[in-house]
């Protein structure tokens, strides 16, 4: 029986400034976890008494903590403590020098952009709804995710389950050989009929991503309807700008089966972003040695002949030690897309899909594969 004094992690949320998704993130690293978790359900719960070191967790979070050094602030004493936040503070300063110094020469340059409108909007049944720099900047973090840009692809879109209101999600999804990324996003949902999946030709998603970024809310349009005897094509609709789409096959996917089928994790590993895609070598191929506090970046072989050695990343691991290979780029485009100062990656073995997340955007995953273990 759970305790009626406890708060659901909704409310909980709510109490301390945090989304569900980060205390569930947390709760994963092993920062911040649930006072009780329903056996039956899963529902995590949390007390009052739990309060301060949530707000603790996430003001040292909106100054970019990374995580490793976060656990370290709330694990340590005060003055361990004060060290940390300060020595962050004054890197913290240098970078805003620069970016202020960039963004001063960028402003300088900028020149206004022309802006086009198209023809008159027809009726399609299955429509979407959403913010328009947010479908934009989904479209841009998913194709951007594992792809080179010399081998551009279409995206898929994907609708999930909508309530009675019409609330409901979209999620944009892109993949390729060796990886699948997917973002979701807060959509209103109407004449949901039978088209849920809007495939996104790859000549189509510039022009569309172009359109997105100057609306604030635009609608998508699947193509269900019929005006006379013809088939409404699937369209972007942004009064006064319109997208008619291209036809294109559907050859994306599932990725809520995909993600269904992933074994459990065995080893989670939590690390700075921008020092693991530091540590990263010029080798086609990058091999990750997970340790109980540390993850070593190798080039294409192991051992002592190795040129300049391996590169070590301090990291919150979870579950066993592993050895996991990569191709570099592929590595280096997912380390590169999420958002945040951490990355967490999950693997349930050397062969098997690693997931890689973020606490900072909780609405983005996204699934690598790794190359085949050498003997």
């Amino acid at each position: 029986m759970i305790s009626p004094d406890l708060l659901t992690i909704g409310a909980f949320a709510r109490l301390v400034g945090l989304t569900p998704s980060a205390l569930r993130f947390y709760d994963d690293c092993g920062l911040l976890r649930p006072r009780e978790i329903d056996p039956q359900t899963g529902y995590r719960y949390y007390g009052h008494d739990q309060r301060r070191a949530a707000v603790l967790l996430r003001r040292t979070r909106e100054l970019d903590l990374p995580l490793a050094e976060v656990e370290a602030v709330l694990a340590g004493p005060p003055e361990r403590s004060v060290e940390i936040i300060r020595d962050h503070a004054a890197k913290l300063g240098a970078r805003a020098e620069r970016t202020a110094r960039t963004a001063a020469e960028l402003i300088a340059g900028l020149e206004a952009e022309s802006r086009s409108g198209t023809e008159a909007e027809p009726v399609a049944e299955t429509t979407v709804e959403v913010a328009g720099p947010e479908l934009a900047a989904a479209i841009r973090q998913v194709r951007s995710a594992a792809e080179p840009a010399s081998a551009p692809r279409g995206v898929l879109f994907d609708l999930g389950s909508v309530e009675s209101d019409g609330s409901g999600e979209l999620a944009v999804v892109a993949d390729g050989p060796a990886w699948l990324a997917v973002r979701t996003l807060p959509a209103v949902i109407t004449g949901l009929a039978s088209a849920r999946r809007l495939p996104i030709a790859a000549a189509d998603t510039e022009p569309l991503t172009q359109l997105a970024r100057r609306q604030d809310r635009l609608t998508v349009r699947f193509g269900a309807g019929r005006i006379g005897a013809a088939a409404v094509p699937p369209q972007v609709v942004a009064d006064p700008d319109r997208l008619i789409l291209r036809h294109e096959v559907d050859l994306h996917p599932s990725h809520r089966a995909v993600f269904a089928d992933l074994a459990p994790w065995r080893s989670r590993v939590i690390m700075d972003r921008a020092a693991a895609s530091a540590a990263l070598p010029a080798d086609a191929s990058v091999r990750l040695v997970i340790d109980h506090d540390h993850v070593e970046f190798h080039g294409g072989s192991l051992g002592p002949g190795e040129a300049g050695g391996p590169r070590r990343v301090p990291a919150v691991c979870r579950g066993v030690s592993l050895t996991v290979a990569f191709a570099t780029e592929v590595l280096a485009a997912a380390l590169s897309a999420g958002l945040g100062p951490d990355v967490l990656l999950e693997s349930s073995g050397p062969d098997r899909p690693v997931l890689v997340r973020s606490a900072d955007q909780g609405s983005f995953t996204l699934l690598i594969m790794p190359q085949q273990p050498l003997s």
